[in-house]
């Protein structure tokens, strides 16, 4: 059975309200197999907000813990593992490749492994780390700033506490290494958005009047499934809601007039998630 976990550290999102966002803040990273063979491509999507239009850059990479350290820098180069990426409309995508070596388990001396895709997202400027990734995947790397970027992301914990304590956000995902057959393995949840204006580009609202978002949610694995709502404009009092008969419905209170971004992630008991966004718009309250 898979394991999965996430990680988010948002250094400038602490807010009373854990479905309003304040700052740069990954929201969730969306795995397209939660549950990969050895040798398998997945497609990382890390959906993220920046409600403070800072311009976000997005660094993305793998960490396949064999004990003592990362598989990835054993088997190829950095940008077979390691991705830089800008934020467009609350997304970067990335494509990585599960190592072909977890096939063999009993060779590397552990009985299981969990493919650890992480990612960091800073404000343009904020964080030295990126510059470090921006030489080392340069079309001249230098050895020495190589070893600097492999050293950092293997390792973590050696710079989290450096960071800004505004414009950051750190989360990961743990994949499953599996065999199983595709129909045996864990799928992300599906939904359809039901309200209306859901097909719209953008969803409108206005200021003092609650907004309802169902949606129908299907493919959820281990009976159990959930929706966590955010949003960079107003609240959720509902930030989070069980799926109940397949359907859940969220409850936004627009804040003032204005734009924002809406996220709403739906996970599964085994790690999968899906998650649906769009930008809003707040027009001011009707007068009476």
């Amino acid at each position: 059975m898979m394991i999965a976990w996430i990680l988010a550290l948002g250094c400038g999102g602490g807010t009373v309200d854990p479905s309003f966002i304040s700052d740069v803040q990954v929201v969730d990273v969306v795995v397209s197999s939660p549950e990969a063979r050895p040798g398998e491509s997945v497609t990382l999507t890390v959906h993220a907000a920046d409600p403070q239009d800072r311009g976000v850059e997005i660094l993305i990479w793998t960490c396949t813990d064999i004990g003592g350290g990362c598989l990835e820098p054993l088997l190829g180069g950095l940008s077979d593992w390691v991705d830089l990426l800008e934020l467009r409309d609350g997304v970067a995508v990335a494509r990585r490749r599960i190592p072909d070596a977890t096939s063999d388990l009993e060779m590397l001396g552990v009985e299981s492994v969990e493919a650890r895709l992480q990612v960091l997202a800073c404000g343009v400027g904020l964080c030295p780390l990126m510059d470090t990734a921006r030489l080392a995947l340069g079309p001249t790397p230098m050895e020495d700033v190589e070893t600097e970027l492999i050293d950092a992301l293997s390792d973590p914990t050696g710079w989290m506490g450096s960071l800004p304590f505004d414009g950051v956000s750190l989360a990961g995902r743990g994949v499953a290494i599996s065999q199983r057959a595709d129909e045996e393995r864990n799928h992300n949840p599906e939904f359809e958005a039901r309200f209306s204006g859901a097909d719209d580009a953008t969803v409108s609202a206005e200021a003092g009047e609650p907004l309802t978002l169902s949606f129908h949610v299907s493919d959820i694995e281990g009976g159990g499934g959930r929706a966590w709502a955010y949003t960079t404009i107003g609240s959720f009092p509902d930030h989070k809601e069980a799926v109940n008969d397949n359907t859940i419905r969220l409850h936004l209170q627009p804040g003032s007039a204005g734009s924002g971004r809406l996220f709403v992630v739906f996970t599964d008991d085994d790690g999968g998630s899906a998650v649906w966004q769009r930008p809003v718009t707040v027009a001011p309250a009707t007068s009476e």
